[in-house]
């Protein structure tokens, strides 16, 4: 499955998009991948788009799962916030297990159907970061 991360430091905002088929080994590279990306910072707001996945391999529990990693991880501090783009029902209500297992680290979590949604979302407090 192809991962494409792009971050903008002046808009403070990392853009991640996946397609293909979505499993939990792909969860953990896109993670990995992030986090070792030069520009990433912890405050920074993330636009993640998985309109273009044509194959989900994951259970609910593999979603608590990384949920339980991310949430934890020394990378994100809390109140990090993603807006997710899941425009197919099926990855939607994973994105929504994902998004209500966020609540208790104190992230931000919002899934959405389209891009624009998503974008308008993080841009409503500001530059889109932490914090704002």
């Amino acid at each position: 499955m192809p991962v494409e991360i792009t971050i903008d430091p002046e808009r403070r905002r990392i853009r991640s998009r996946l397609s293909g088929r979505l499993c939990r080994d792909t969860l953990r590279a896109y993670y990995e991948a992030l986090t070792a990306h030069p520009d990433f910072r912890p405050d920074l707001s993330e636009v993640f788009d998985v309109g273009d996945v044509s194959e989900l391999d994951l259970t609910a529990d593999e979603i608590r799962d990384f949920s339980a990693a991310t949430a934890s991880a020394p990378a994100h501090g809390a109140g990090m916030r993603v807006a997710i783009v899941a425009p197919t029902d099926l990855v939607f209500g994973l994105a929504r297990l994902y998004e209500l297992s966020q609540v208790d680290a104190g992230n931000r979590i919002c899934v959405l159907r389209i891009l624009a949604e998503a974008e308008a979302w993080l841009d409503a407090s500001g530059t889109g970061a932490v914090g704002d």
